[in-house]
């Protein structure tokens, strides 16, 4: 945030140039993941959600500890009941988690006839949370609305329930051509770079609108400009992170924390162990 406060400037500059400031005054408080009980709070805006979830992964474990006591159903209910807006997408999660690991290298028997109604529902639900919200956008939308509170109410569960189909689907064999395309190699490096693209890319995108100096009229074709720019000079910025600040951390961990390879001579022979493996 300090190089980009350099980066440019314009009238509404202030607004990127103030995230800086509480960058230098709250810096400490974006990594211990406390910064949305602190005013000023987030250092990057985006990072807010980092921190909610990351206190909600210290928090899982009350979660887990019901499943594997096999509480009752009716007790789940009442416990997801009262959990925060925010945590339900994160329960579901850890749903679809305990079910995957429940039945590793087991086969989750489904009916066929089940599995196309299935992905139909699943489908429908995404694109519901991806359109739906434009209506809520309209200049005659009225506030306070029953479809408002079913999406403040309902709208991330049902993402979070479709995403997870996708993958309970796709690792036990029932994704067809989505789980072809999904696991082609060119979503490898994309993968890799994706949290570094959620860290960058609200910068990116400030450093335009902020430092905008005339007036800008909308049209589809500029939008869809600027949307393509925005998106590839974030993976231009993410890449250059993931080489510089991914890359050496992640080989640091595996130095660290991944046991080393002793050699021993066994019959004037090498043998390097690895994991209680021999390999000659």
């Amino acid at each position: 945030m300090s190089i980009v406060n350099w980066l440019s400037d314009g009238p509404d500059w202030p607004k990127l140039a103030y995230a800086t400031g509480v960058c230098k005054q709250r810096w400490w408080a974006a990594l211990l993941h406390v910064q949305n009980y602190l005013k000023p709070n987030a250092c990057l805006y985006q990072t807010w959600y980092l921190t909610v979830d990351t206190q909600l992964y210290m928090l899982s474990p009350l979660v887990l500890i019901f499943l594997y006591l096999k509480i009752p159903k009716i007790y789940m209910r009442k416990f997801y009941a009262h959990t925060p807006a925010r945590a339900a997408p994160y329960v579901i999660g850890i749903m679809y988690g305990y079910i995957l690991k429940t039945y590793r290298g087991k086969t989750i028997q489904l009916q066929k006839k089940f599995i196309l109604p299935i992905w139909i529902c699943a489908l429908v639900a995404m694109a519901f949370c991806v359109f739906a919200p434009n209506e809520t956008l309209s200049e005659n939308y009225y506030v306070p609305h029953f479809f408002d509170q079913f999406l403040s109410s309902y709208l991330r569960s049902m993402w979070a329930a479709s995403v997870g189909w996708v993958i309970l689907a796709c690792t036990h064999g029932f994704g067809g051509p989505i789980e072809w395309f999904l696991s082609l190699t060119i979503w490898k490096l994309p993968s890799r770079m994706s949290y570094a693209v959620y860290l960058v890319h609200l910068p990116v995108i400030m450093i335009r609108t902020n430092g905008m100096l005339k007036s800008e009229y909308f049209t589809d074709l500029e939008t869809i400009y600027a949307a393509s720019s925005y998106a590839f000079i974030s993976m231009l910025v993410a890449f250059a992170l993931c080489v510089v600040i991914d890359a050496p951390c992640s080989t640091l961990q595996k130095a660290a924390f991944v046991p080393s390879q002793t050699s021993k001579k066994v019959n004037g022979a090498n043998v390097q162990e690895k994991d209680n493996k021999t390999r000659l």
